[in-house]
């Protein structure tokens, strides 16, 4: 079952030293474009499915090496609103897929085996204040920590196996922005074969932009 939330659409800008961090609506779904296996990338076209008038960005995820798990902008993303039916980015993203391998997705549990709270706090908004939870949910193999706001509802939607058995992705889904009910927020991550429990995976919604 898919994992859904009630959401009314607004916008979040985060800042940060070193990473360009930009205004996001909400919801944001995460569509697994397919494989390079020229480079050994996944590519992922993130989606604002909240009602808004954004393509949304599209990046790739490092399989391999040191930089294995990080997410990268495709220099080629024109991202924000007006952007939704901006034919060059549509053709562009048609191109892209095109040339990718199709990953298989893999019928998996969706629910975490055990989810726990590590830490919380508060962040002052303009209403007062936003519940903010450290939270790490068991599926079986990595831990993920992820940061949470409301409450701590994770999910596990699909899993995408790699090919030659180099392991997985997992598509992550959780409250990743402060507002209103919540909105799902949906982000990958690379999970290799004999990760155990002993390995803590920090998750957090952050749109990058090389």
């Amino acid at each position: 079952m898919r994992f859904r939330l009630i959401l009314i659409s607004s916008f979040l800008c985060f800042l940060a030293a070193g990473t360009a961090w930009a205004t996001s609506g909400g919801e944001w779904l995460c569509d697994v474009l397919g494989y390079d296996e020229a480079n050994g990338r996944v590519y992922i076209h993130q989606l604002d499915s909240g009602g808004g008038d954004s393509f949304g960005f599209v990046a790739w995820m490092e399989t391999r090496g040191p930089d294995a798990g990080s997410l990268h902008g495709v220099d080629w993303d024109r991202w924000g609103e007006g952007t939704g039916d901006d034919p060059e980015l549509h053709k562009r993203l048609a191109e892209l897929r095109a040339g990718l391998t199709r990953l298989p997705a893999l019928t998996w549990p969706s629910l975490p085996f055990s989810v726990s709270t590590v830490a919380r706090d508060t962040v002052p908004n303009d209403m007062g204040q936003d519940l903010r939870l450290r939270v790490r949910a068991n599926f079986g193999g990595p831990l993920l920590e992820l940061t949470c706001w409301v409450n701590d509802r994770v999910a596990r939607p699909v899993v995408y196996e790699l090919p030659g058995g180099a392991g997985w992705i997992w598509i992550v889904a959780f409250i990743g922005v402060p507002y209103e009910m919540g909105y799902e927020t949906q982000m990958p991550v690379l999970v290799r074969p004999g990760e155990r429990e002993e390995t803590i995976r920090q998750v957090e919604w952050r749109r990058l932009k090389d």
